[in-house]
């Protein structure tokens, strides 16, 4: 391995690591950077598409991960992230194929089943979003996402004791997720009505 192939992986290794920590400014210039020297690097592609799809920048996400699944039509993590790029510009039915598209390729993928449950909540297939909820739960029980999406969707359809149990399961798996406590502390409210 040259040093120049050496000192990119290194940056690539940075670039994932300060993604995962949630510092998106510095990852995004760190992906950028590999790129202006590999154009071609589909992990940086496919992460800086995610990255974008993270922030909100649906216009810089989509053309990254649809060049990714122009090379690599089953790559999981561009599949999932075109899915969250697709939910974030309300196209539902198009994110739903995505998702379906990663567990035709890993069926055991509780994110898609979490991310399909999003979904079909959006679509008011509440019976559907429940199953597919309950199917990312079983796969993984420590899943704080699924949990905090079956209460949400489980507080909208009036059970409270039910949304209360997932929420509180959410923040026993992760303590800091503000969205799960505000979520509980909304369903306690509604319930009290």
């Amino acid at each position: 391995m040259n040093d120049k192939n050496l000192e990119l992986r290194e940056v690539y290794i940075k670039a994932a690591l300060q993604h995962q920590k949630g510092n998106l400014e510095v990852a995004e210039n760190l992906y950028k950077k590999i790129l202006e020297k590999l154009p071609d690097h589909i992990n940086s592609q496919c992460n800086l598409g995610g990255l974008y799809a993270q922030m909100g920048k649906t216009e810089k996400a989509m053309p990254l991960l649809q060049n990714v699944l122009q090379i690599e039509p089953n790559n999981v993590n561009a599949n999932s992230n075109l899915g969250v790029v697709f939910t974030k510009l309300i196209e539902y039915q198009k994110a739903i194929n995505c998702h379906k598209k990663v567990l035709q390729i890993e069926p055991n993928n509780a994110d898609a089943y979490n991310n399909l449950g999003i979904n079909y909540k959006q679509l008011g297939e509440t019976d559907l979003a429940k199953s597919y909820l309950y199917k990312a739960i079983e796969i993984n029980p420590n899943h704080a996402n699924a949990y905090n999406n079956l209460g949400t969707l489980l507080k909208s359809l009036g059970e409270h004791e039910k949304a209360i149990s997932a929420l509180k399961k959410a923040l026993e798996i992760e303590p800091n997720f503000f969205k799960a406590q505000a979520n509980l502390a909304n369903t306690y409210l509604d319930q009290q009505k």
